[in-house]
């Protein structure tokens, strides 16, 4: 847990060094996926839960609050999908790689995807009050930065071509993003026997 936690704090406060660091460990996908991405892609999910069933979504003095059974399946879709999304990620980091005369590497460009994800996992805590959960729109992009610098030292990219190597990168993801999300709340919807609007309840303050 320490090492986690160290790991956490150096990505967000001095990125520079710890991509060096991170480029020099000798590590595994599955070591990556289990030990970090399983834990930290924990943290929005049940955060969402929370915020979803329990403090619930107000708006103009109505607060709606997700079923429990629907939240149960879509936690794990949710969660599911944030592994396979951040998995996907590395995947096209790596293919667009040659495009950008960087080095193919799928453990260096899962590395890069899963530790430029760390604001966004970290931001995830602030879904308890659904509303704040906007605010990691704003960890979206540090995310961002933080791609931009790994690309170079992971992927071997040529600084001329690591803002074009971002841009492309963060286009598909995006994409992947999109359809992972309406993936998950389709998926809940259709296994959960209260879909529809009974999925909600509402209350008037």
């Amino acid at each position: 847990m320490e090492k986690l936690v160290s790991r956490i704090k150096n990505i967000l406060i001095s990125p520079k060094s710890e991509w060096e660091a991170i480029k020099a460990e000798q590590t595994s996908a599955k070591d990556i996926i289990f030990e970090y991405v399983a834990i930290l892609a924990a943290i929005p999910t049940i955060a969402s839960v929370v915020g979803m069933g329990i403090v619930g979504i107000s708006f103009m003095g109505t607060t709606m609050r997700y079923s429990f059974s629907y939240l149960l399946v879509w936690a794990v879709f949710f969660y599911v999908m944030s592994i396979v999304t951040v998995i996907a990620a590395g995947a096209i980091i790596n293919a667009l790689a040659p495009t950008f005369e960087a080095k193919q590497d799928s453990v260096q460009a899962l590395k890069i995807a899963v530790y430029s994800y760390t604001p966004v996992w970290v931001a995830g805590i602030l879904n308890i009050i659904p509303l704040l959960g906007l605010l990691t729109l704003l960890a979206s992009l540090y995310g961002i930065y933080l791609l931009y610098l790994g690309l170079s030292p992971l992927m071997v990219a040529p600084p001329a071509k690591a803002l074009g190597y971002t841009v492309a990168s963060i286009i598909v993801m995006i994409a992947v993003t999109i359809v992972a999300a309406v993936l998950v709340g389709v998926m809940a919807g259709i296994f959960v026997s209260t879909g529809g609007p009974d999925t909600m309840q509402m209350m008037g303050h």
